[in-house]
C-alpha cells in the first residue's frame, strides 16, 4: 500500500534508523459509524525512526515525553515537542523520528 518510490518521501531517503514499535491497545470507542482506537507507544531513543508508513484513517498523535520530527509526503516537515498533539493523515507516506536528547514516547488514537 506505500506508493512509490517506497525509500523516499517528498524525494528524499529519511534520516535515522528505522525501527518498529510495539503498542498496547489502551482503548476501543465505537461512536455512530466510527471506531476510535487509543495506542500507546512506548518510544523510541533519539536517532530511530518509524519504517516509512501510511494509516488507512487519520491518526492523533501525543508526544508525552521528548522531540519528534515528522516528515509527511507533500508537507513540509514538523517538529513536535511533548506535551503537543498533532493529526497525520490517511494514506499519506509518513515517518516519525525521536530527535533531541531524552527518549520520544507517543500515543496515538485514530
Amino acid at each position: 500500500l506505500i506508493p512509490e518510490p517506497h525509500d523516499q518521501i517528498n524525494g528524499k531517503i529519511p534520516p535515522g534508523i528505522p525501527i518498529a514499535a510495539s503498542s498496547s491497545l489502551l482503548d476501543l470507542k465505537r461512536v455512530e459509524d466510527t471506531c476510535f482506537v487509543t495506542w500507546w507507544i512506548p518510544g523510541r531513543l533519539v536517532g530511530y525512526r518509524t519504517p516509512i508508513h501510511v494509516h488507512p484513517r487519520p491518526q492523533e498523535v501525543c508526544v508525552v515525553s521528548g522531540d519528534v520530527m515528522t516528515m509527511v509526503e507533500g508537507r513540509e516537515d514538523e517538529i513536535h515537542h511533548a506535551g503537543e498533539c498533532f493529526l497525520m493523515p490517511q494514506m499519506t507516506k509518513m515517518i516519525n523520528i525521536a530527535i533531541g536528547t531524552e527518549e520520544t514516547k507517543e500515543g496515538e488514537t485514530g
